[in-house]
């Protein structure tokens, strides 16, 4: 089951933040499926699963940024959506290091 749903809230009209939006929700339900999966190495796949998450959403913020700023978005805008990016990176972080507190079927 899906974590998230890929639908017209995610799209944004630039094709190249669509392709990373998508990947990025494709990853988290990624995420989801391996937390409830009863893979004999559930923690290695939890594990690189994330890091791929950390990693591309870091990649996805850069470019995302740099689009802004080749773009001539106001600047402040631009340091707005930036703090917003690192809150976002640091709520998925705070979720990874409590990861335990999710019940896994048994």
């Amino acid at each position: 089951m899906d974590a998230f749903v890929w639908d017209q809230d995610f799209i944004t009209g630039l094709s190249q933040v669509d392709e990373q939006h998508h990947n990025l929700v494709d990853l988290f339900n990624e995420l989801n499926t391996s937390l409830f999966s009863q893979s004999t190495d559930q923690e290695g796949v939890l594990s690189d699963t994330f890091a791929r998450i950390v990693d591309y959403t870091r990649f996805h913020f850069r470019d995302e940024e740099d689009l802004m700023h080749a773009e001539g978005v106001d600047s402040r805008h631009i340091q707005m959506h930036h703090a917003t990016h690192e809150q976002f990176v640091q709520q998925i972080q705070a979720m990874w290091e409590r990861r335990g507190a999710v019940s896994h079927p048994v």
